[in-house]
């Protein structure tokens, strides 16, 4: 079969073409922060076992991914829909911008460093410029950024998860008139939820 041409959502054959949703669309805060929180250890579990004196740079790309991770769960837990937040690409200091500007308290060094990495454009260098990582900020300082982004974005969004269980559960039902359904969910993010508070 030869597909040519995608055009307003039909193929060139004629066949009807089936418009996804696009990954992380219907993710939840719960969600979206469990990832950040599994890159944040495999991050830390590279560290361990990376030869010292190099540049880490996998590992700084673990880092660096949580980072935005953990941005996007605070700004979605704030109320930015997830298309907005998409629309921001890689961009970690507009995140950052935005998350601090939405009540988001970060240390100056911290909300700096943040700015830096766009700037220095590290997330891009670590991904296709081996010849450019000596311009790269200390991994240290990136694993640094992290661990506090982590516990504050952490600590917020749990109340905002915890908040959202709560505000599902009917107080004029009695829990067996709930839906199946609407308990497994339940269940699950509350399993999440005590997930990545003890990960913390």
């Amino acid at each position: 079969m030869n597909f040519k041409v995608i055009k307003f959502g039909f193929l060139s054959t004629g066949r009807h073409f089936v418009d996804a949703a696009y990954p992380g669309d219907s993710a939840s805060v719960g969600d979206i922060l469990e990832l950040a929180q599994q890159y944040k250890m495999a991050a830390t579990v590279l560290g361990e076992h990376s030869p010292r004196g190099k540049q880490h740079n996998p590992r700084r790309f673990l880092a660096l991914h949580s980072i935005e991770l953990h941005l996007n769960a605070f700004l979605l837990a704030k109320g930015l829909d997830s298309k907005a937040i998409r629309g921001l690409k890689h961009n970690i200091g507009e995140r950052s911008r935005m998350a601090m500007d939405a009540g988001l308290i970060l240390r100056r060094r911290t909300a700096e460093h943040l700015a830096t990495l766009t700037s220095n454009r590290e997330y891009l260098v670590i991904r296709y410029g081996p010849e450019m990582t000596a311009t790269l900020t200390q991994v240290n300082r990136v694993m640094a950024t992290l661990e506090e982004l982590s516990k504050k974005v952490t600590k917020i969004c749990t109340t905002v998860v915890e908040a959202s269980i709560k505000a599902r559960k009917s107080p004029t039902r009695a829990r067996s008139a709930q839906k199946p359904c609407k308990r497994r969910i339940l269940r699950k993010e509350r399993r999440n939820l005590h997930g990545i508070q003890e990960s913390v």
